[in-house]
Order: structure tokens, then C-alpha cells, then sequence
């Protein structure tokens, strides 16, 4: 049994990897900004309470 071996490089691109980073910015400001407001005002989920 013959196996082919290819030796190609793997390129990829730097705006790639910008897009992450931009992506990765954006939502941890926008988690860090969140904890600014209460829970009740983002979600407007009021929770369960069972008396």
C-alpha cells in the first residue's frame, strides 16, 4: 500500500486571523459593558420565585 505525501503549506491569510481578534475585542467589550446594567434590564427575564 502507497501513501502520497504532499508537502503543501497551509496558508492562511492575516485578515483571517484579524477578523478573530476584531471578533474577540467586540464581544469582550460588550461582555465587560454588561456589567454595568442590572441582569433584569438586559435580559427582561424575571426570575422564578417560588414562595
Amino acid at each position: 500500500m502507497t501513501v502520497a505525501v504532499s508537502s503543501k503549506k497551509v496558508r492562511i491569510p492575516l485578515k483571517s486571523y484579524l477578523l478573530f481578534i476584531v471578533l474577540g475585542l467586540t464581544s469582550g467589550i460588550i461582555t465587560r459593558l454588561s456589567d454595568f446594567f442590572p441582569n433584569d434590564d438586559i435580559w427582561r427575564v424575571k426570575p422564578i420565585k417560588k414562595d
